[in-house]
């Protein structure tokens, strides 16, 4: 058999290559989880949503009959806050994009209906709230 002779130079980058990799993983892995957390808010709502149309912070809350639909309030266009109503339609202020309650597109220039998002209740004290990304 032959013995392999490594060099002190080779075999310092293979031990810092052997124990570096794990250790960045686990930072990465740490920093994603971090990130994602803070890049979320709650929003609570109120106990009982009034019909039509609710500008609430960034969300949007409609509420027809006795369905109730929550909104994020970036127009799907360029990211402008909507809070201006006319009727029941929903108006960005920015290039008038025009949405219906159901979040749908009356005319653009945006493309896609609004971001709709999911209504959740807290388990101990029964809130309603909803997440939205604070980017």
């Amino acid at each position: 058999m032959t013995e392999k002779k490594y060099s002190r130079r080779k075999w310092i980058k293979l031990s810092l290559q052997m124990f570096s990799a794990p250790l960045l993983f686990l930072w990465y892995s740490a920093t994603k989880r971090r990130m994602a957390f803070l890049g979320r808010k709650k929003i609570y709502l109120p106990g009982r949503i009034p019909p039509g149309i609710t500008f609430l912070h960034d969300i949007i809350l409609t509420r027809q009959v006795e369905q109730e639909r929550v909104f994020s309030a970036r127009c799907t266009h360029l990211g402008c806050t909507i809070n201006h109503q006319q009727q029941d339609v929903m108006i960005c202020p920015c290039h008038g994009s025009k949405f219906t309650l159901q979040g749908a597109v009356l005319n653009g220039p945006a493309g896609r209906p609004l971001t709709r998002l999911e209504i959740r209740r807290e388990a101990v004290t029964g809130r309603r709230y909803v997440e939205i990304d604070q980017t």
